[in-house]
């Protein structure tokens, strides 16, 4: 299905201009058999985009041409998106770690009343929540993540890869909404833990 850069290129330059040099996404839409690809077309010296197209061996047809063009847009800027996500991927948690290891310590040592307990439990399950969303966080990721390399490997996308791809970002942000909420939701109680540290004598206070 792939064709040699020589055929695309001799393709793409239908449309370049002398001044011009041109860029082909290594990867095709496919549709109905048929592969399309995008082409970006910069100024020589300083890489201003001046202009794009559609290209395909096997096919002329202009309405095909602009689906094209609309799924390549759509699965490069979702593929964008998702890799500018990966440092929400590598988000460190230790001194999450440490205050979740603490109030867990004290709702084992520490006698609490029963509005305390309530406090303590449900600024644990939150941290711990965290914990959870994040790893979930971190297995979708690396599930668009392969998908998005499979794509690049195999040359070629079809709408079954990019509605799949497209299905990532709402996942991804959800889970990232549900960590801030329940982390602003809850906030008082934080705030309450902190003022009380000093109320707790079976466990030395974190801070």
């Amino acid at each position: 299905m792939s064709f040699t850069k020589k055929e695309l290129y001799e393709l793409g330059n239908k449309y370049k201009k002398f001044i011009e040099k041109m860029e082909v996404n290594p990867y095709a839409y496919i549709k109905n058999d048929i592969p399309y690809y995008f082409v970006l077309y910069k100024t020589r010296i300083t890489g201003t985009e001046k202009g794009f197209a559609i290209i395909s061996p096997r096919s002329e047809d202009h309405r095909a041409s602009v689906d094209a063009f609309i799924a390549q847009c759509k699965f490069v800027l979702t593929e964008n998106n998702i890799k500018n996500n990966s440092n929400r991927k590598k988000v460190k948690l230790e001194s999450h770690k440490k205050v979740k290891d603490y109030l867990e310590t004290v709702l084992n040592k520490e006698f609490l009343e029963s509005e305390q307990n309530k406090i303590y439990q449900r600024a644990f399950e939150t941290i711990e929540c965290m914990f959870k969303l994040q790893m979930e966080f971190n297995n979708v990721w690396e599930s668009a993540n392969n998908l998005i390399n499979r794509v690049i490997e195999q040359e070629y996308f079809t709408n079954k890869e990019l509605e799949e791809l497209l299905d990532y970002i709402p996942t991804l942000n959800l889970i990232q909404y549900k960590q801030l909420y329940r982390r602003y939701h809850y906030c008082e109680d934080f705030d309450y833990i902190y003022e009380n540290r000093h109320q707790i004598k079976k466990v030395s206070p974190l801070i």
